[in-house]
């Protein structure tokens, strides 16, 4: 007596392991590419951290002068430079009193800085009053 063998289909082809295989690559790489962009976008956030803490930091070294004229005749870029404020790439800083010298005194602290080869910058203005 033979036993017939019965024709067991229950494996898988090789179009469905390659389908598979291909379905699981597409979510991997999705996956690298959204950790990929959010480090990009932390870094860009903690420039702007740094930048928004460095114009900070001037506004409230104002603060300590007694008159306005001490506030407007100031080199606020050499002050931060001799703080080393320039932890950021080619970073630099620009203020300006919108106002002339008049109380209260219009205050515009600018930081400029390069991310991923463009041009950042971050403006911070308040006014002071003596």
């Amino acid at each position: 007596m033979l036993k017939r063998l019965k024709n067991n289909k229950s494996g898988m082809t090789l179009l469905e392991i390659l389908i598979a295989i291909f379905i699981l690559s597409v979510g991997i790489l999705s996956i690298l590419l959204f950790i990929s962009s959010a480090m990009i976008l932390s870094t860009g956030a903690w420039e702007m951290t740094v930048a928004t803490t460095h114009a900070e930091s001037i506004l409230e070294e104002m603060q300590t002068k007694k008159t306005l004229g001490e506030i407007t005749l100031a080199d606020w870029n050499d002050w931060a430079q001799k703080q080393e404020f320039s932890t950021l790439p080619k970073e630099s800083f620009i203020v300006t009193f919108p106002s002339g010298g008049k109380n209260p005194l219009d205050v515009q602290v600018l930081v400029n800085w390069v991310q991923n080869e463009r041009w950042q910058n971050i403006v911070l203005r308040t006014k002071i009053t003596r």
